[in-house]
């Protein structure tokens, strides 16, 4: 069990990726394209991966509304 959800995790990572490479995006516009929850998105994917800098925001506020991500 515990592999299909780490499998399952970097499936999310490579979506998000692939999504935010070469336009900003929003955590609105991020969500709706995978389906998932606004905040379970925020803190288990995008903040883990801004202070991993696999992702970078534009603004150096963590939860400002106007941020959106890219690489």
């Amino acid at each position: 069990m515990k592999y299909r959800k780490v499998a399952n995790n970097l499936e999310v990572i490579n979506k998000i990726l692939k999504f935010c490479s070469g336009q900003e995006r929003s955590l609105n516009e991020i969500s709706e394209h995978l389906n998932m929850n606004k905040n379970t998105l925020r803190s288990s994917y995008l903040y883990p991966m801004v202070r991993e800098k696999q992702l970078k925001r534009t603004s150096k506020v963590p939860n400002k509304n106007t941020n959106r991500y890219y690489i």
